[in-house]
């Protein structure tokens, strides 16, 4: 097959709002009813730029004879990143209302079993009856993000994967003390091109120093009984004999 020039992309890689996130993480079953933690997380809005999130959860334990272990969190950013607020603003915004953080955590809710895991996560007050454990879209319903100062926009809707690819809870309620063991989320902010990779069948890809990576061109490819068997036709090409099969 004839060989042709390959044009690599120009300029950026294209940035990419934050959509989904997943953190590991230990809640501590031992510490005092209506213990705050705290975990960060970066999001990407539509023009490549990081805001710091906060994930901000306290601990709410029932009385009684079956005590019910809650944790009600709230996801905020600085309410001061939103357009027309003034720098100055030392107030939250959450993701989840859209509006003015509360300062305990009300948004959304994390509730666990008797031995530490995770039973049910859910929006807003608490339901007569616990929905199934599954990944929470952390958008409320009927929210509507507000532009940014940059003139960008978030992602419309942001989940949260709780549980991983064989469906196990990604957050327990251990007598562990509590932390965030690994974190991921999947924006990232425009990069250039910083390097080109050749895979194993062919496939040339752009390489973005943000992370992301491009198929821009492939080579064709053809395997020889024996190689040697090939004719040197001079500046690197070879042609195929009887011998080479």
């Amino acid at each position: 097959q004839g060989l042709s020039n390959i044009t690599l992309p120009s300029g950026v890689g294209s940035p990419i709002r934050t959509s989904e996130f997943m953190m590991t993480m230990n809640l501590d079953a031992e510490v005092a009813n209506g213990t705050p933690f705290t975990a960060p997380l970066v999001v990407y809005d539509s023009v490549g730029q990081a805001h710091n999130a906060t994930v901000s959860l306290q601990k709410e334990i029932s009385g009684g004879a079956t005590p019910v272990t809650r944790w009600p969190f709230d996801i905020t950013i600085p309410r001061s990143e939103v357009a027309g607020v003034p720098a100055t603003n030392t107030e939250r915004l959450s993701l989840i209302t859209g509006a003015v953080a509360t300062a305990t955590p009300t948004a959304g809710t994390l509730l666990f079993d008797d031995q530490g895991r995770l039973s049910s996560a859910y929006l807003g007050a608490d339901p007569a009856r616990p929905p199934a454990l599954g990944n929470l879209t952390v958008t409320g319903s009927g929210v509507t993000y507000p532009a940014l100062a940059n003139g960008a926009v978030l992602s419309p809707a942001i989940t949260w994967n709780l549980l991983d690819d064989m469906g196990n809870a990604n957050v327990t309620a251990f007598a562990s003390p509590n932390e965030v063991t690994a974190s991921t989320q999947n924006g990232s902010s425009a990069g250039s091109l910083s390097n080109v990779a050749i895979e194993a069948d062919g496939t040339i890809s752009a390489v973005f120093s943000n992370g992301q990576s491009m198929n821009v061109a492939r080579l064709a490819l053809a395997q020889f009984a024996n190689v040697d068997g090939l004719t040197p036709q001079g500046a690197g090409f070879f042609a195929e004999t009887n011998a080479s099969g």
